[in-house]
């Protein structure tokens, strides 16, 4: 995020540490989605700034942040990113769906155990996973978490989540998470 306050301040708008801080969680600390924000933000920030007097720097607010970040293309824009990255194995996309409606149904801190969350795809796509061993299943996982859709497992907890509230906000909404999971099924 740093790249984006010293770009902001060469053109004249100061955005703080705690602003950066939200812009990154926002956008899942992923480099697309951060360019995505960063764009939108200096899109809306250059317009104000040509309808009105100001004084240099301006303060680029909470309010502003979150008026980008509520916006409606770019929450679709960054939707479809991460619709993207799980379609890079339609098994990625079953594994975080599962998650997310876990997560609308019991707090984004709430675990399923790699057992609980593997026989729920099982369930849920028996097809798809047929071939997929435990430690093939625990791969899986792996690599989600490097694609930053899910955190690294608790141990005190005993399970895995998503990464972040960031992450289940942008997959959608539970019911379209719902319809994606049932659909799975006619793959």
């Amino acid at each position: 995020v740093c790249f984006v306050r010293v770009e902001l301040e060469a053109l004249g708008f100061q955005l703080n540490p705690d602003e950066a801080n939200r812009i990154l969680m926002h956008c899942n600390a992923q480099p697309y989605l951060l360019q995505m924000f960063a764009g939108n933000l200096l899109e809306r920030l250059l317009t104000a700034r040509r309808k009105g007097a100001f004084t240099l720097p301006i303060v680029v607010d909470r309010a502003t942040v979150d008026s980008v970040y509520n916006d409606p293309q770019l929450r679709e824009q960054i939707h479809r990113a991460f619709k993207i990255t799980l379609d890079l194995d339609a098994r990625f996309s079953v594994i975080a769906n599962l998650l997310a409606v876990h997560a609308h149904r019991n707090g984004t801190r709430s675990p399923l155990t790699e057992s609980e969350l593997f026989e729920e795809c099982r369930q849920t796509w028996p097809e798809g996973f047929a071939d997929t061993a435990l430690a093939d299943f625990r791969e899986l996982l792996s690599e989600l978490e490097h694609l930053g859709i899910l955190s690294p497992t608790d141990l005190r907890r005993g399970g895995r989540t998503l990464r972040s509230h960031a992450v289940l906000q942008s997959m959608g909404p539970r019911a379209q998470l719902e319809l994606a999971l049932r659909e799975v099924r006619n793959l």
